[in-house]
C-alpha cells in the first residue's frame, strides 16, 4: 500500500512539474529575442549548464552568463515585474 501511495505522489509531482514547465515555456515564447529564448530554454527546460550553452553557441562562459542575465531582465518585462 505504501508503494502505491508513493507512486501516486510521484505521479502527482511529475504532473505538477510538467504543468510548471508549460507555464515557463509560455513566458519564454513571449520573448522578442530568439537567442534569449533559446538560452533560457536550454538552461531551465533542458537543464544545460552555462558552459554547455556557451559551447553550443561557440562562445565563452562569460557570454552565456551575461546573455542569461539580459534574458532574465526580458522575462521580468514580459511578466511586468
Amino acid at each position: 500500500i505504501k508503494c502505491v501511495a508513493m507512486e501516486d505522489e510521484i505521479a502527482e509531482c511529475v504532473d505538477k512539474l510538467i504543468a510548471e514547465k508549460k507555464k515557463v515555456i509560455g513566458v519564454l515564447e513571449q520573448l522578442y529575442s530568439p537567442t534569449e529564448y533559446r538560452i533560457l530554454h536550454m538552461r531551465y527546460i533542458q537543464y544545460k549548464s552555462f558552459q554547455e550553452i556557451a559551447d553550443h553557441y561557440g562562445m565563452d562562459y562569460g557570454w552565456a552568463t551575461t546573455t542569461h542575465g539580459r534574458a532574465l531582465k526580458s522575462v521580468e518585462k514580459v511578466l511586468g515585474t
